[in-house]
């Protein structure tokens, strides 16, 4: 008799840790709106305790920083600019993948108009893990 509320607390537990819905989103370049602001503008895709996915339309420079907890990395869906990464300066453009060790100090300016890019961090972003890098 015992079994039964053992078995009840095994389900209730697998329950609570379901998996997220998979996620679809379409068009992203479309989606990427300047909310008139700020350089860089952010919508989060999806964010759980092992990622998060954004979608930035960057309309201006970002400033050299480097990610204490997570490494980043980023698709370039449209637009180009330079990436300012380990001390160096590369050409980005449309299909173009980076991926940024946790630490490495990195900066992006959008050239001849908005860069629109998706931005996946490993583990999650949290508040507190941008730290801006003087020159």
């Amino acid at each position: 008799m015992r079994a039964a509320p053992l078995l009840a607390l095994a389900l209730a537990a697998c329950a609570a840790h379901a998996p997220p819905a998979p996620l679809v989103e379409k068009d992203l370049p479309r989606r990427a709106v300047h909310d008139g602001r700020r350089p860089v503008t952010v919508t989060t895709l999806y964010d759980s305790a092992h990622q998060t996915v954004n979608l930035l339309r960057v309309d201006g420079p970002v400033p050299l920083h480097r990610h204490e907890h997570s490494e980043e990395t980023i698709y370039l869906l449209s637009g180009k600019g330079v990436l300012e990464l380990d001390g160096g300066t590369r050409p980005l453009g449309p299909g173009d993948l980076v991926v940024v060790p946790r630490g490495a100090p990195h900066g992006f300016t959008p050239l001849d108009g908005p860069a629109v890019v998706l931005s996946i961090y490993a583990p999650a972003y949290r508040a507190g893990d941008r730290v801006p890098v003087d020159r």
